[in-house]
């Protein structure tokens, strides 16, 4: 990249980035995001962040600093820690990890030493390509959970063989890339009860609020953590969850030394989506369920080459995944003409490809009230741009139409909103 010539005037400067801002948000304004990291938070979540808590520190450890003014502060940690006590159904809740990448370095330090030995999983399986890196910083040896790329499952059968020859201290499941819930119960249950196994649920924390969806703490696991702002739609924060005394003190005593400001602005949006979750969570869950399926199939009905364990079991979570229908067009080139036309997908290693495909999501369309038939004429706008090679400026104006009907966050409170009841 060139060297960016600054302009010395503040005035530019500051023109220089409201422009950016201005043209960023009007370029969102008409596109479809498919991006299943991504989503919005609602007006009331956004006043609540743009607010001075931005600008302060909230310490309850007064023997190194003192911090006064802070009851405000308190009184709102506490409320955002009873909501998702209520959300979660944990007694113990720590809020202070500033993105899921920070709750995940957080967690493998409070539940490993030195030397110890973790399984995550394979980036070429789905799993996170960051977390070796941070493992192996903190001293640990890392192996790859063994995983059946075609079930899109764990191989128990490779695993019970693998614990025999290298017996693990803690199996860590970080899975941005993941159509379906793996089979966690049966894994508990193939491994001894001293063999620690997290679950992160950055990608599908949103989802658990849909009754059919698979808990990991239901599954015999004693925690659940990640990222508050994909399928949960809140600001870009972490949370970590447990009924675990012992285990939260553990957990708390490493946040203490990995995290000073955890972004108290951040605190007060969370609570904000974290009340509009208690009362819409459910019915917004379901629907990005419901509507990743109904996108899925229209892609496939379209005739593209929509992955997954087979034809009719193409998704279970908020993610779709498709390899380029064209053999002469990269993933990357896809991704570069269906942003022309509006429509923002990413890159990603497709366990199924062995290679990159794309990597589509549907939590921010449904985030905007968008349901099943919006999924199907997305999956034809689709196609015409990577199936029947439709010029991107001609379906561009397609997408900005379906997108001027949908501009507004949905399964929140607008905001005016005033003695609103949770249910």
């Amino acid at each position: 990249m060139p060297d960016y010539i600054l302009p010395t005037e503040a005035h530019f400067v500051i023109d220089k980035v409201f422009s950016l801002i201005s043209h960023h948000e009007s370029l969102k304004a008409r596109s479809i995001c498919l991006l299943p990291t991504e989503n919005q938070l609602s007006p009331l979540a956004t006043k609540a962040l743009g607010s001075d808590l931005v600008n302060r520190y909230f310490l309850l450890d007064n023997t190194i600093w003192e911090y006064p003014q802070i009851d405000d502060l308190l009184e709102l940690h506490n409320v955002a820690t009873a909501l998702f006590q209520k959300l979660y159904g944990v007694t113990h809740v720590n809020l202070r990890p500033i993105s899921g990448l920070n709750c995940m370095t957080v967690l493998l330090a409070a539940l490993t030493a030195p030397g110890d030995t973790v399984w995550s999983v394979d980036p070429a399986a789905g799993g996170h390509g960051a977390t070796a890196v941070v493992a192996r910083r903190l001293g640990l040896e890392v192996n790859y959970l063994p995983f059946d790329t075609t079930k899109l499952d764990f191989d128990l059968e490779r695993i019970e063989t693998y614990i025999a020859r290298k017996r693990p201290q803690l199996i860590y499941i970080d899975m941005p890339n993941i159509l379906f819930m793996p089979s966690l119960k049966s894994l508990r249950a193939t491994l001894d009860a001293d063999i620690f196994v997290h679950f992160d649920c950055s990608h599908v924390l949103g989802l658990l609020l849909a009754p059919e969806f698979m808990n990991p703490m239901n599954c015999g696991f004693p925690l659940i953590a990640g990222s508050t702002h994909k399928t949960f739609p809140g600001p870009q924060k972490g949370f970590i969850g447990t009924n675990d005394n012992n285990l939260a003190q553990i957990i708390e005593g490493v946040t203490n030394s990995f995290i000073s400001s955890h972004h108290v602005n951040s605190i007060a949006a969370l609570c904000i989506t974290a009340a509009e979750m208690l009362s819409f969570g459910k019915e917004y869950a379901t629907q990005i369920l419901r509507n990743a399926k109904a996108l899925a199939k229209a892609l496939l009905d379209e005739g593209l080459p929509v992955q997954g364990r087979s034809a009719t079991a193409l998704t279970s979570t908020h993610q779709v995944w498709i390899a380029s229908p064209n053999p002469y067009l990269e993933p990357s080139d896809a991704v570069r003409v269906l942003k022309d036309a509006g429509i923002v997908v990413n890159c990603a290693r497709i366990p199924t490809l062995g290679s990159k495909g794309l990597r589509l999501g549907t939590t921010e369309v449904t985030r905007l009230g968008m349901k099943e038939p919006e999924m199907e004429f997305i999956a034809k706008l689709i196609a015409r741009v990577l199936v029947h090679g439709d010029p991107p400026a001609v379906i561009a104006s397609s997408v900005q139409s379906l997108r001027a009907g949908f501009l507004t966050p949905q399964y929140c409170y607008p905001l005016n909103s005033s003695n609103v009841k949770l249910i």
